[in-house]
């Protein structure tokens, strides 16, 4: 799922970016002893993208339920603040000391659309029985370590080192093909960008209704700067919604039936807004985001918390069902 379009017009394309991790895993056999924990390599930054190798045991019906080194390469993109996205072409190698030639491994690619906050993870489930691996006569281990090696080349990003700029839309440029005219000023948008977020777009433009075919449509009860500022959410992924935009992005996100939308303002309430937490759970009520809303009070963690939702100033604005979720939460906290 995404925001933006697949066009070139709105991808950042680039010369491939290259790294390479190459990590000693040190106190092998201590670490498959303690049953496998997870262990990350250092951060190493490519393309703007922060990337690690991560080792641990997998013993599932992918390795054949025989307990496997799993060596997976991570990507995450911390200054994200809304969606992202990443084109890679990778290796993943588990070096033979002994001989170069029985190395293990194999390379792939991935192109991934993110939230804030996601960690990408892909990798090689099943490089070697943990029999074969800490075998010291295969050539793997030397000195309680082994050393993986992930090269990775980033061919194209979305969302990822640019800077936060934004578009008035008063001008038309190429891609524009109808203007909305919003408190008596023009803004030109694409027909097909609107309608695959908006139902309600979709069928003014493209329904016969009296608006289809028109060049200027108005669109009475709107806001100009809160549209202009859902066009920036929908138009591109480097404007990210803020707490000052959330609420009215949600307005008009519901009035349009926009749902891509509306998931990603609950995505920001979940993991970046600063709101308190009354005021974030009443937007999640209002407007039916009830994966945020289950996060939300799950977050609940203590009784302080608990007693400020069930005080008067926010208590007689949640609905029964939201109620009723934080009496759960209430007792759940009992125990």
């Amino acid at each position: 799922m995404c925001v933006w379009q697949s066009d070139d017009n709105f991808t950042e394309k680039m010369q491939p970016i290259e790294g390479t991790i190459h990590w000693e895993v040190d106190d092998i056999f201590n670490f498959v002893e303690s049953d496998g924990t997870e262990r990350d390599s250092p951060a190493m930054e490519i393309g703007g993208l922060i990337w690690k190798l991560r080792v641990r045991i997998d013993c599932n019906h992918r390795t054949g339920d025989i307990p496997s080194l799993g060596v997976y390469l991570t990507c995450t993109y911390p200054e994200a603040r809304r969606f992202w996205r990443v084109e890679t072409q990778y290796s993943i190698t588990l070096i033979n000391i002994e001989d170069i030639t029985w190395s293990r491994g194999g390379e792939t690619n991935f192109n991934e659309v993110c939230y804030p906050d996601t960690i990408q993870m892909k990798g090689h489930c099943a490089i070697g029985t943990l029999h074969d691996i800490l075998n010291m006569a295969e050539g793997f281990v030397r000195n309680d370590s082994i050393t993986i090696v992930a090269r990775v080349s980033v061919t194209k990003t979305q969302g990822v080192g640019v800077e936060n700029n934004t578009r008035d839309f008063s001008e038309k440029n190429d891609m524009s093909d109808v203007c909305l005219i919003i408190e008596n000023k023009q803004v030109h948008v694409t027909k097909a960008i609107l309608a695959e977020h908006s139902s309600v777009f979709k069928t003014m433009f493209y329904a016969k209704f009296h608006e289809h075919g028109k060049s200027e449509i108005e669109l009475k009860d709107v806001n100009h700067k809160e549209f202009v500022e859902l066009l920036n959410v929908i138009y591109t992924s480097m404007h990210g919604i803020t707490d000052l935009s959330v609420e009215s992005i949600l307005v008009l996100a519901d009035q349009f039936h926009m749902k891509i939308i509306l998931e990603a303002a609950g995505m920001f309430l979940m993991l970046h807004s600063r709101l308190g937490l009354g005021q974030r759970l009443l937007l999640t009520d209002i407007y039916k985001l009830d994966n945020a809303q289950a996060y939300l009070i799950y977050t609940i963690k203590n009784r302080s918390e608990m007693r400020n939702l069930q005080s008067p100033e926010w208590y007689r604005k949640f609905s029964d069902t939201l109620k009723a979720r934080i009496c759960d939460r209430a007792i759940e906290l009992k125990h």
